[in-house]
């Protein structure tokens, strides 16, 4: 089974749909006291700490690899971009296909594309 992020969110927080980029940067917040500096952090739940989740929910279509400190400075969170590829309709099946499988089983939940495959057995020959 394999799940991928669908680009088609319109109704999500992200907001993504046919037309937005599909290769795309999606924030991931790492607090200080589990990164390797182990510096001071904000207490999970307090204002510090909610502003800067949500000052990262801004999704970037271009970055670079290094992390960059939110601009919620007191927080003491680090924001690492990630890549994702954003899945149109159809397309994971199409991936599957070329890759050499089948689909059992496909879907969409919960802002996801989800295929269940397997792989084609090559014929023996003697």
């Amino acid at each position: 089974m394999i799940y991928v992020w669908a680009l088609e969110q319109k109704n999500s927080r992200r907001g993504w749909d046919e037309g937005h980029a599909q290769d795309v940067f999606v924030p991931w917040v790492l607090s200080r006291q589990y990164s390797k500096s182990n510096g001071s952090t904000a207490k999970e739940g307090s204002k510090d700490h909610r502003q800067a989740s949500k000052d990262a929910l801004e999704v970037k279509t271009l970055a670079n690899d290094t992390p960059q400190e939110t601009n919620a400075e007191a927080s003491k969170e680090i924001v690492y971009q990630r890549y994702y590829h954003l899945y149109r309709k159809g397309e994971l099946e199409a991936d599957v296909v070329s890759a050499g499988g089948y689909v059992l089983e496909s879907g969409y939940e919960k802002d996801n594309w989800w295929a269940i495959c397997g792989q084609l057995q090559r014929a023996m020959t003697t």
